[in-house]
């Protein structure tokens, strides 16, 4: 891609951005850094809701940094991968602690991060979101890479396998190099959202891509080709994990036994209704009862609520425990997504 069609995208975007509430004249890092973790999985209606209600209660860092971990879960309470609102708490608490932070940028005192590596340092920061900052926030001559970028250069390049095919794959990190090569500070923030905001708007999945209106269709081999609806190869599914479930339900006082997911597991530090994995259906224990199905990733789950006058105590082992409210969405929102959709059945 040379420097041409980088400008082009550059006054595209500019010209027919979305008016997100984050883009600024003068971006923050704090506002670009939440909303691009908000962003990961959701909707951007979803996420520009969520923003404004989050800046709202925790308008900076020193904010956030001071906050409880409950009171950041009720924000956060709806938007799912309750992970990352513990991470962006962490990150808080892990950026005002640092004494030998270099400022790429001062905002009312507040230093952060000199460069993208720094950033892949701070809790819950990958690649992508450190790129995303330094590029908007700082004009940092970075390209952040997700799923919509890939797919805009896959189709500029002629790239059709980079989902599936690693040398593929490769030849993305290369073009998108040379891209980095050329870009220009003054020009750095726009390139970056452009490419987000061409692969949201215009170069979409498929055949529903709207190369008529992108402003570097001249230079995109998958159009000369006729090949945007193949470009990129569809990503190949992973085989689904089955499993089965047997859940232990023991109510005390209208407040239902949940127990806290050990740090080396997945989806650690949240809570969970005591579960126990059945191996058949035909266990005579499901019997009468009804499965409530639930996918997460490549998890497939059928889980059998049962009602108990005692959980057995082996089956927790030494996690800690505790009672909630099934209807209190304060401590709903540290339980597993699994867990809150069976107690939302379990207590219509």
């Amino acid at each position: 891609m040379n420097l041409r069609d980088l400008k082009k995208l550059a006054q595209w975007f500019l010209k027919n951005q979305r008016p997100l509430p984050w883009r600024k004249t003068s971006p923050d890092p704090y506002e670009i850094w939440i909303s691009e973790v908000m962003s990961q999985q959701s909707t951007m209606p979803t996420v520009v809701a969520y923003w404004n209600r989050w800046m709202q209660v925790f308008p900076s860092r020193k904010k956030l940094a001071k906050a409880p971990e409950i009171e950041v879960l009720k924000i956060w309470a709806g938007l799912g991968y309750y992970s990352r609102a513990r991470n962006v708490l962490k990150a808080a608490h892990f950026m005002e602690d640092m004494e030998d932070l270099e400022s790429a940028k001062k905002i009312a005192e507040v230093s952060w991060p000199i460069d993208h590596q720094r950033w892949t340092e701070v809790p819950g920061v990958g690649p992508y979101t450190a790129k995303a900052i330094c590029a908007i926030a700082f004009r940092h001559s970075v390209l952040p890479i997700d799923g919509n970028v890939i797919r805009v250069i896959a189709r500029y390049f002629g790239i059709f396998n980079p989902l599936n095919v690693r040398l593929d794959r490769q030849k993305i990190d290369e073009r998108v190099a040379e891209i980095e090569n050329l870009l220009q500070p003054s020009m750095a923030a726009e390139v970056a959202q452009g490419f987000m905001e061409l692969g949201s708007l215009l170069c979409r999945p498929g055949a529903l891509a709207l190369c008529r209106d992108c402003p570097i269709q001249s230079g995109c081999q998958a159009r000369i080709q006729n090949q945007v609806a193949l470009i990129p190869a569809k990503k190949q599914s992973a085989t689904a994990i089955k499993e089965i479930l047997l859940v232990h339900l023991q109510e005390k006082k209208g407040r239902v036994l949940v127990s806290q997911i050990p740090a080396a597991s997945r989806l650690a530090g949240q809570w969970e209704l005591p579960l126990e994995t059945i191996k058949d259906k035909k266990n005579k224990y499901l019997k009468g009862l009804k499965p409530i199905r639930h996918s997460i990733t490549k998890y497939r789950y059928e889980a059998y609520p049962r009602w108990e006058a005692r959980v057995p105590r082996e089956l927790l082992g030494e996690r800690p425990t505790r009672f909630v409210d099934p209807k209190d969405p304060v401590e709903l929102a540290q339980l597993t997504t699994l867990s809150r959709k069976i107690l939302a059945a379990s207590f219509p």
